[in-house]
């Protein structure tokens, strides 16, 4: 992993059920030139997620040409966001699939039980994500990844896809 500029806020986040670890899901976002749609991305995913989860959310920008870093991680220092947030520069562009493997490797090796890729010109609609993780309070234990797409063109078979829980 060759990541060159790094920043984090982490936040102690009490488990939403009493005496019970909440799952913990990792909102990974990928970003690329994305400076004018990030903090509304970020702005757009659920609180209420955090009273079932404990939610953190990865930003790794893919070499941007323009401030996505920037203006990413001041929006991850913002007091109005209920999850920790981290955020990543690769110094040189791995492109859509290498981003996404760091992205899952960072998943795996810190522990998450579910990871929900969202892309940061808010392609996804991160409005949905308690609908795509209600199916984890049933399989906890699991890894799973999952896919968010709010596009009413979308076939069935992808919006099925995009539903499931991988075992």
């Amino acid at each position: 992993m060759s990541i060159v500029r790094r920043e984090h806020r982490r936040m102690n986040i009490a488990p939403g059920r009493p005496g019970a670890a909440s799952p913990r899901v990792l909102i990974f976002i990928v970003a690329y030139n994305a400076q004018t749609m990030i903090e509304d991305v970020l702005c757009r995913i659920p609180a209420a997620l955090t009273e079932r989860y404990a939610v953190e959310v990865l930003i790794i920008d893919d070499t941007s040409a323009d401030a996505t870093f920037e203006r990413s991680a001041a929006a991850g220092r913002s007091a109005a966001l209920p999850f920790p947030v981290t955020v990543l520069f690769n110094p040189r562009n791995l492109g859509y699939g290498g981003n996404q493997k760091l992205g899952y490797h960072y998943a795996m090796a810190n522990g998450f039980d579910c990871v929900v890729l969202l892309h940061g010109d808010g392609q996804y609609a991160p409005e949905v994500m308690g609908d795509l993780l209600e199916p984890l309070g049933r399989r906890r234990g699991r890894r799973c990844f999952r896919l968010a797409h709010d596009d009413p063109g979308c076939s069935a078979t992808r919006r099925y896809a995009a539903l499931q829980v991988c075992r």
